[in-house]
């Protein structure tokens, strides 16, 4: 796995599935939650699913919406050590650190669009036994 290209396409797959999911929520009301208005909302669900559809060599990539969280997991076919998960999660760290600042402002443009207050953003990676590497969750502020 090269450094370069996973952190390329981790990038590129959350910018799209973010402006995807923003486009959801432009100029909604009424719900409490963000789940609640993917749910409300037939046109929104239609979208999550195409989303849900994304995959990429070596793992599939999947969003979801629970309560005010937008949760995007990226789980690899193969099933990697616990030596190899530990480097991993080192990396992903250090990834997540350099890219805090991208996570933050989507939740903050989340909450803004939809005037939904403490919406979160959570990053997840799992292993190919389902078994997660790596979770790190951000908000609008932190």
């Amino acid at each position: 796995m090269k450094k370069r290209n996973t952190k390329t396409l981790l990038t590129s797959v959350v910018l799209v599935l973010t402006l995807s999911v923003m486009a959801l929520l432009t100029g909604c009301g009424g719900p409490s939650t963000l789940e609640e208005y993917i749910n409300d909302n037939n046109e929104a669900k239609q979208e999550l699913e195409k989303l849900n559809q994304s995959s990429q060599k070596g793992m599939d990539v999947s969003t979801k919406v629970k309560e005010n969280t937008i949760i995007y997991t990226f789980k690899y076919d193969k099933t990697f050590t616990d030596k190899e998960k530990g480097a991993m999660a080192e990396y992903f760290e250090k990834y997540l650190d350099t890219a805090a600042s991208t996570f933050q402002s989507i939740a903050k443009e989340m909450e803004e669009k939809s005037e939904i207050k403490g919406v979160k953003v959570r990053i997840t990676y799992k292993n190919g036994d389902d078994s997660e590497i790596y979770n790190r969750e951000f908000d609008a502020g932190k």
